[in-house]
């Protein structure tokens, strides 16, 4: 066997120091590729579970809106009671005209329950406030119709003629 001179054997030193650094780079390229690629799919992951979260939120409350719409469209009545327990509690029964109830039908699931309302000789205030309590109530209202005129008796006082709509779930 042969025996290495001390330039050879630094020389070999110096090769195997710099093969064992390419071979400890080979070795941790990938491994560090792949760490980032996990930091990566980890925080797009955590992300999206955010956004899903969010959506679920959203969701809930979307059901619950719809089940207590639900609860309202089956628990619906007749405008004409509360046309006529609003009038009472702004005084302005005495002064209601008429009020004419029909039903209409929709989508062979709805019922919409129409009432038209003529108050006569009511002051503006009073009015206002009548719209505002119908529209306000704790069931599925929709004023599809509203006339104020002045009236012809009386100054500061007018007539109101309104159409109300209540829905119902069939």
């Amino acid at each position: 066997m042969r025996k290495l001179t001390e330039r050879e054997k630094l020389l070999l030193k110096i090769g195997g120091g710099v093969l064992a650094v390419f071979l400890i780079y080979a070795m941790l390229t990938p491994i560090m590729y792949i760490k980032n690629e996990v930091a990566n799919v980890y925080k797009t992951n955590t992300e999206q579970l955010k956004r899903l979260d969010a959506t679920h939120e959203e969701y809930s409350v979307v059901v619950e809106r719809n089940r207590r719409v639900e609860t309202m469209l089956k628990d619906a009545q007749s405008p004409a009671a509360l046309i006529e327990s609003i009038a009472e509690e702004l005084n302005i029964k005495r002064n209601q005209v008429y009020n004419r109830t029909n039903q209409t039908v929709i989508q062979n699931q709805y019922t919409r329950i129409s009432s038209d309302v003529k108050f006569e000789g009511i002051d503006i205030r009073s009015a206002l406030m009548f719209v505002n309590r119908i529209e306000n109530t704790d069931r599925i209202v929709n004023v599809s119709y509203l006339r104020i005129a002045q009236a012809l008796r009386e100054r500061k006082t007018y007539d109101v003629t309104l159409k109300i709509d209540i829905y119902r779930l069939d």
